[in-house]
């Protein structure tokens, strides 16, 4: 079991939280695992209770752009260290049912839903009728006329041709045949008095049938209506006000998607976006721990690894790009490698920009090295090194662009003894190598605020734990900061 859901849930039980985990139990040792999200109902008047909880576990939340338009619905994170894992735990305050993007039953039924409670190891779940119950209630309106009009014109046809091979198909279809087969049936017809009793008993049964021969499209149409019908006094609108929001909805999606903002279809931290930056030393390993950690936070969050030691070119760039190569055709050489130095300043600067932008939208940015003072051997002015400062002014540019480079929120420095570094890298040059890993070695960092200096001979076990320690440490933080 991942180790921050099996903090949390003994945290639960230990301070009286009344919740269920309410839906996918027939998957549930992957979310006890972290594979899966952690789908958590708990009573809405323990609502405080829990807030505390979490952040006391360092549990942090995640917003989304359906945060909007869904009621009661939260997304939450913990980072399990020793596994190296983003936990999703995603808590409802209400039993809402409806289409993805417009979930608009409220279904009355919390209190007696987690009443029904079993536990499964350490974790309690709800009786297997009345989770049978509630699935066959979203299966049905999940795939009601609405969504389904709602698909491309290309789905819409692939999904008529596939109906007979089944309408709900893969792990939700596996759910409902786990369900089905677990369930007693008598205690499926108690469950339906107790706690469903606004649900006729002889429609129930023909909606199973539905979802059992699983082949008509219409068939999900004609008692999806129904259904809905039925569960007219919980719902929040109508079909008509429905339509007009499903509609909105996917199609601002599809927009985003067009215009690719990608920030939009992650979560964003709720202290806000970071800038970590990496320094370190050849053989240090900062490329791969950067890496792992992209890969890491990116399951749910919007992150970007930016490259400033090799920026990108952008249009200003490549206008001095062509001005250095003329400059090299009328023999002006030492002014081409004047701006092509600049051209490398200007793409920092622009980078830099770009991470800022990100972070000021709520992204996370990693930044593969930093302009540091004292560093000349990578990331700093040149110009200034041309025949005595021949180009003073261009220089001046150079130097004023390097300076824009800062404000990031946490400086992760990764070193590593030159003469290791020459056992981990002997295809590179030994003598630009010690130089270059010997200005971060001897640097010293304690003068920098929030700089955090790691020496890489340790396992690389414990330098990513200790990154992701400093990382989420950093985005439980209330109140930004800059280096």
């Amino acid at each position: 079991m991942n180790d921050v859901i099996n903090s949390f849930l003994k945290t639960l039980e230990e301070n009286n939280i009344d919740y269920v985990h309410w839906k996918s139990n027939t998957n549930i040792e992957q979310a006890l695992s972290g594979v899966d999200d952690l789908d958590i109902l708990v009573n809405p008047l323990k609502k405080e209770e829990i807030y505390r909880l979490f952040k006391k576990q360092n549990i942090i939340r995640g917003f989304s752009k359906k945060d909007t338009w869904q009621n009661e619905i939260f997304h939450y994170f913990g980072m399990d260290i020793e596994k190296k894992e983003l936990v999703h735990i995603h808590l409802h305050f209400l039993l809402e049912v409806g289409y993805d993007v417009d979930k608009s039953v409220n279904l009355p039924i919390i209190q007696k839903y987690i009443d029904s409670k079993i536990k499964y190891k350490y974790v309690y779940i709800p009786s297997v009728e009345n989770e049978y119950i509630l699935l066959i209630i979203r299966l049905l309106l999940k795939n009601a006329f609405i969504p389904f009009i709602m698909m491309l014109p290309t789905a819409q046809l692939k999904m008529y041709k596939k109906q007979k091979d089944g309408v709900v198909t893969g792990s939700a279809y596996l759910e409902y045949i786990d369900l089905n087969n677990r369930l007693d049936r008598d205690k499926l017809s108690n469950a339906l008095d107790e706690t469903f009793p606004f649900i006729e008993k002889t429609f129930f049964y023909e909606c199973e049938n539905v979802i059992k021969e699983n082949n008509s499209l219409n068939q999900y149409f004609l008692y999806s209506k129904k259904l809905k019908k039925m569960l007219s006094p919980y719902s929040y609108h109508g079909e008509m006000k429905s339509f007009f929001i499903s509609f909105t909805r996917i199609n601002k999606g599809r927009l985003d998607k067009f215009l690719k903002n990608k920030i939009n279809s992650k979560k964003i931290p709720e202290n806000g976006g970071r800038i970590f930056a990496f320094v370190g030393g050849d053989g240090a390993g900062k490329s791969t721990n950067i890496e792992k950690l992209q890969n890491i936070l990116n399951k749910h969050f919007y992150v970007k690894t930016i490259h400033i030691g090799r920026p990108k070119l952008h249009i200003i760039g490549n206008l001095l790009l062509i001005i250095s190569k003329i400059s090299k055709i009328l023999g002006l050489k030492d002014l081409r490698q004047a701006l092509i130095y600049l051209v490398i300043a200007y793409g920092r600067k622009k980078e830099f920009q770009e991470a800022l932008k990100i972070k000021s939208n709520g992204g996370i940015v990693i930044l593969d090295r930093i302009p540091l003072d004292g560093v000349t051997s990578m990331d700093c002015p040149r110009i200034h090194t041309i025949q005595n400062n021949k180009f003073n002014w261009l220089s001046k540019i150079e130097k004023d662009m390097h300076k824009m480079i800062e404000g990031v929120d946490e400086l992760i420095v990764l070193k590593l003894n030159p003469q290791i570094a020459l056992k981990r890298r002997p295809e590179d040059d030994p003598d630009e190598l010690l130089i270059r890993s010997g200005q971060i070695w001897d640097k010293d960092f304690s003068n920098i605020e929030h700089s955090h200096v790691i020496n890489t001979e340790n396992s690389f076990d414990f330098v990513e734990k200790k990154i992701l320690n400093i990382i989420w440490n950093s985005l439980n933080q209330k109140d930004n900061h800059s280096v």
